[in-house]
């Protein structure tokens, strides 16, 4: 039979804040480690466009989760009117930056594609493109 009836509550109820310690305090060790190995600390960059509320709320949350691991981090703000051009200098400038290791184009994005603006983004700063790559 390739079920089996359990007897009882399966489930288990776990500390969803105590696991997120734990996982913060291992991505800060493997931090530590990283900026010993290689003398330089991981930077983000985060690019925002417009003025969302509910967006900017979650950039800030990004950016005390940095902090709290030891990681730099910055945002870069233009306004909701800006042009491909402007979004590209901002973007082209990021991706020569050698302090900034990663980049997220804050989605969604009032007036430029985030296809247009991700298109700038080098492969190797490119946060979003990184993780399918590795995740699969």
């Amino acid at each position: 039979m390739p079920f089996e009836a359990v007897d009882g509550p399966s489930a288990e109820i776990i500390n969803g804040k105590s696991i997120a310690a734990l996982i913060k305090s291992q991505v800060a060790s493997e931090i530590l480690r990283m900026k010993d190995a290689v003398g330089k600390q991981p930077g983000l960059a985060v690019v925002f466009v417009g003025e969302r509320n509910d967006s900017h709320s979650f950039v800030r949350t990004k950016m005390k989760a940095c902090d709290d691991v030891g990681i730099s981090s910055s945002m870069i703000e233009l306004n909701a009117d800006c042009t491909e051009d402007e979004a590209f200098h901002v973007v082209s400038k990021l991706n020569k930056d050698p302090s900034i290791h990663g980049i997220i184009v804050q989605l969604p994005l009032p007036k430029v594609t985030s296809r247009t603006i991700s298109a700038y983004l080098a492969l190797c700063h490119n946060c979003h493109t990184l993780m399918r790559m590795f995740t699969g």
